[in-house]
C-alpha cells in the first residue's frame, strides 16, 4: 500500500511516524458553548469557562454577575402622580459572558457565523463586550462556517495534557477540543420593551 518516496528503488521497510500513547487529560480550563438563539435570530459564544490565575477556571456566569455588582445597569425611572406609569427601554442586552456570533454572507454567497461586539450600559458608562476565551481568538476577526453551529450547539473546551515521550521526556501541551452541545438558548437580548413603573418609596 504504501512505499518510500525517492529515486524509485524499492526497499524492504516502511517509515512509521510516532504517535502519541497513553496521555493524561486535566480538567478544562476553557469552555466555550456555541449555541443558536432562534429568539434573536444569531448564535452566540458562551464563555461558561475562563482561564483564570494558575491556570485555574474561572465561572463565567459567576464572573458576570460580579462585574455586574460593580457595575450596575442605571435604574428604571420611577413612577409619579402625575407622570406617566410606563416606560420604554430599547434593549435589555445579554450577560458580558455571551459573545454575539452575527450571520454573514460572503460574496460568493457562503454563509459564516462572525464574532461581534455588544453595548452593555452601566451606571459609569457603556461598556463594550468583547471575547476573553483564547478559543475565540481575542484581538482578530473570527468566522465560523454557519453550518459548524448545529441546533444541537458545539461545546469546545482549552485543557492541558501530559504525555511521555518514548525517551521518558514528559511532555505538556495545551490542547483543545470540541463535541455536541447542549441545544439551543435564550441569552434574554431583548429590544423595544415596554414596562411598569414601580412607585417611589415613601420618606
Amino acid at each position: 500500500m504504501f512505499k518510500l518516496s525517492g529515486n524509485g528503488v524499492r526497499s524492504d521497510f516502511i517509515v512509521l511516524a510516532p504517535t502519541l500513547g497513553v496521555a493524561e487529560e486535566a480538567d478544562a480550563i476553557e469552555e466555550v458553548q456555541f449555541l443558536r438563539d432562534d429568539m434573536a435570530a444569531m448564535a452566540w459564544a458562551v464563555e461558561n469557562q475562563l482561564q483564570g490565575d494558575l491556570d485555574k477556571a474561572v465561572d463565567g456566569q459567576e464572573a458576570y454577575l460580579r462585574w455586574l455588582k460593580a457595575n450596575p445597569v442605571p435604574p428604571p425611572p420611577q413612577a409619579t402622580a402625575n407622570g406617566p406609569q410606563i416606560y420604554y427601554t430599547l434593549e435589555i442586552p445579554a450577560p458580558n459572558n455571551w459573545i454575539p456570533m452575527v450571520p454573514e454572507q460572503a460574496p460568493d454567497g457562503a454563509l459564516y457565523l462572525r464574532r461581534g461586539t455588544m453595548i452593555i450600559p452601566t451606571t459609569s458608562g457603556p461598556y463594550t463586550v468583547t471575547a476573553r476565551a483564547e478559543l475565540l481568538d481575542p484581538g482578530t476577526p473570527f468566522f465560523l462556517l454557519d453550518h459548524v453551529v448545529p441546533r444541537s450547539g458545539v461545546l469546545a473546551d482549552r485543557y492541558f495534557r501530559r504525555a511521555r515521550s518514548a525517551d521518558g521526556n514528559t511532555l505538556l501541551w495545551l490542547a483543545r477540543k470540541s463535541g455536541a452541545g447542549k441545544g439551543p438558548g435564550w441569552s434574554g437580548l431583548r429590544f423595544d420593551v415596554v414596562r411598569q413603573e414601580t412607585s417611589a418609596p415613601s420618606p
